[in-house]
């Protein structure tokens, strides 16, 4: 479970607003091209919020994508692709996030703020009706949890595929010939050597479509990659990098307190980094004084105030292409003014060198979580 949004600032709700939302079983998420193309079809379509059934991914988490749309995912837990669903929203919508939830690899929620009435969207993936008796209870039962759980006076929608059976609305062309194969290969005879090389020629087309459908989306991510380089941004540049790479691994996992128990709002996910820095960083006094003992040589250290010289000499070995601080001022900034912003940044040393008096949000740090991999 994981929070997304301490202060909300989208309205979900909003009257004179019209929010489209769908659901939609995609069979696999987990084939390469499979994202773009339903993030393609949902802004053919307008849609803000889409309920994917059938992910095919595994663990749980959130991604934002190059496009601004995000993800939120459940799947199983046991590296096995199958079953998975997912909530996958526009920017705008996204805003709207108060908290969601994980419950299993068949049904994720998420519930979204608005002024007049929350949202709270559940998507769903149920067993097939021959499917054990003991999964179909198990998934109705937590369904009905989770509906029970929902606060009363928040709107809920249901979306998902509740019988697991797949419509043939999907108009791919290579789905298309996926779908031609089967039905001539079901027409045909196995004993007949014709029907056996008309599934061969079938095979090579369908292989055919799916290199061509994978060329398509890799020249579309280099052309956005460039487009991205143009614009020097290079947090998109990135992603697309280690996305053609095969390396794009870029989730939040849901944060557990000490008790074990699964987060979801972030303010109690903020509250429990807090205490978790307080205890690394802010160590007990130990019990013993440490002995000093007094230094018999006299080092020769320049006490004098900095020198515009010696502020020169540090920003040119500031770094460049770095990410900026609190303050967000990059090292390209002040490299620009080879000779107001020495004289200016010399100026504020030495204020502060007399006074002996550090301004006090020189003494706020950033820190920032990365998770183990």
């Amino acid at each position: 479970m994981t929070g997304e949004s301490s202060i909300p600032i989208g309205d979900v709700l909003r009257p004179k607003i019209t929010r489209r939302v769908g659901c939609w079983n995609v069979r696999t998420l987990y084939q390469t091209g499979k994202l773009a193309q339903v993030v393609r079809e949902m802004e053919h379509y307008k849609i803000e919020l889409l309920g994917v059934s059938e992910a095919r991914w595994t663990g749980s988490g959130s991604k934002q994508l190059v496009s601004g749309h995000q993800i939120l995912y459940s799947g199983r837990t046991d590296d096995h692709h199958c079953k998975g669903v997912a909530i996958i929203t526009t920017k705008e919508v996204h805003r709207s996030l108060l908290e969601w939830k994980p419950v299993s690899e068949r049904i994720i929620t998420a519930r979204y703020n608005s002024a007049f009435a929350k949202l709270t969207a559940v998507v769903c993936y149920a067993p097939i009706d021959d499917g054990e008796d003991e999964e179909k209870i198990s998934f109705y039962d937590s369904l009905q949890n989770v509906v029970d759980d929902t606060p009363s006076h928040d709107v809920l929608l249901i979306l998902g595929d509740l019988n697991a059976k797949v419509g043939k609305c999907n108009q791919d062309k290579t789905w298309k010939i996926v779908e031609e194969r089967k039905e001539k290969k079901i027409k045909s005879c196995p004993q007949n050597p014709r029907g056996k090389r008309t599934n061969s020629r079938q095979n090579i087309g369908v292989k055919r479509s799916a290199r061509a459908d994978r060329k398509a989306y890799t020249e579309k991510l280099a052309y956005e990659a460039e487009q991205a380089a143009s614009k020097q941004d290079m947090q998109t540049l990135y992603r697309i990098t280690k996305t053609l790479a095969g390396k794009f691994q870029s989730s939040e996992l849901p944060i557990k307190d000490k008790q074990g128990n699964v987060l979801s709002k972030e303010e109690i996910i903020l509250k429990c980094w807090k205490e978790h820095f307080e205890e690394v960083f802010n160590m007990k006094d130990p019990e013993n004084e440490a002995i000093i003992i007094p230094a018999t040589d006299t080092l020769d250290i320049d006490t004098d105030p900095p020198s515009i010289e010696e502020v020169k000499k540090a920003i040119t070995k500031l770094k460049t292409g770095k990410a900026a601080g609190i303050d967000q001022i990059h090292a390209e900034l002040l490299k620009a003014k080879e000779y107001w912003t020495p004289t200016i940044l010399t100026n504020i040393l030495q204020m502060i060198w007399e006074s002996e008096e550090t301004p006090s949000f020189w003494k706020t740090g950033l820190i920032v979580k990365l998770p183990k991999k």
